[in-house]
């Protein structure tokens, strides 16, 4: 799943979007929530 592309659906994905946009350079966070 690459949320950093796809858009947002699901309430999972909205998480991990705040957290991109709390934190942009937080790639490691997003790929261990996305795995």
């Amino acid at each position: 799943r690459k949320i950093e592309c796809e858009p947002i659906r699901q309430v999972g994905d909205v998480d991990i979007t705040v957290w991109l946009y709390s934190g942009v350079t937080t790639p490691m966070k997003v790929s261990v929530i996305a795995a």
